[in-house]
């Protein structure tokens, strides 16, 4: 992954060169791009820390952001503070071809991630079945007995320093899945509280002879779920034919693993892996 638009970068002081990527995402505040629409589905890029639709906790969504909104429902989860693709249905009929289609694991989701990790495998799969970890709770855990079955795909995309960016495929959507799955082997979102991750991702985790400012505290890379819905493949409901449709991450993803490319990178047989 390049460096990203608008990184105006100064080489002065690691905190100057750091604080030019949130600069820059104030300036172009990120609204929500449709990507299709017709009468059966609308496809929309959504940004981090816009909820797909309104639920218990908030209730200004994507679908206030865009035009002919009524009537629409998300097809499959995604988290608030994630971005990416997020696919509506238009109508009850197609309402009922998707559920069929994602139950079938006919739809299938690619997410980039960045987690914590140290020297992991090229690819894995984990298998194993999720459920609530309570009645009341929002959060989910790994049970075998219990919970519903989900799969997630993984392939390793680069490794840092007690990093990596992962690239995982689920075609089951379980809620939280790609975070409870990669928790459960030891490589947790690298901003992830809920699930093993940090609360934020800062330059001086990686970078040898970090030099911090002397006029302002650190500020973190990503603040946020480092997690993106890179792509999503599905059958139109009507017309059967397969769909696939991509967003490339926001700058804050971007600009941290260019940083991670820049910084943390480690030397020998990952360079190889460099796409």
């Amino acid at each position: 992954m390049g460096k990203p638009d608008d990184w105006d970068e100064v080489e002065s002081e690691d905190e100057e060169e750091l604080g030019a990527a949130p600069r820059a995402a104030a300036r172009h505040r990120a609204r929500p791009a449709v990507l299709f629409a017709d009468e059966s589905i609308v496809v929309v890029n959504k940004p981090p820390g816009l909820a797909a639709a309104p639920h218990h906790h908030v209730e200004h969504s994507v679908l206030d952001e865009i035009n002919d909104a009524v009537g629409l429902e998300p097809v499959y989860r995604i988290d608030d503070d994630a971005s990416g693709v997020i696919a509506y249905s238009a109508s009850p009929q197609s309402r009922a071809a998707l559920r069929e289609a994602r139950h079938a694991g006919r739809i299938v989701l690619t997410y980039e991630a960045i987690v914590r990790a140290t020297l992991p495998n090229e690819s894995g799969s984990i298998d194993r079945a999720i459920a609530p970890v309570g009645s009341q709770s929002l959060n989910m855990r790994i049970d075998e007995r219990h919970g519903r079955p989900a799969q997630t795909q993984w392939r390793l995309r680069d490794a840092y320093a007690g990093f990596a960016l992962l690239e995982c495929t689920a075609c089951t959507h379980v809620e939280h899945q790609v975070r409870v799955h990669l928790a459960s082997v030891g490589m947790p979102i690298a901003v992830d509280p809920v699930y093993g991750g940090g609360r934020e991702l800062f330059l001086s985790s990686f970078k040898v002879g970090y030099r911090p400012s002397r006029r302002r505290p650190e500020r973190p890379l990503i603040g946020r779920l480092s997690l993106h819905l890179a792509a999503a493949e599905l059958p139109h409901p009507s017309r059967g034919e397969v769909l696939r449709f991509s967003a490339p991450p926001p700058r804050d993803f971007k600009a941290t693993v260019y940083q991670l490319d820049k910084y943390g990178r480690l030397v020998g047989p990952a360079d190889d892996r460099r796409k």
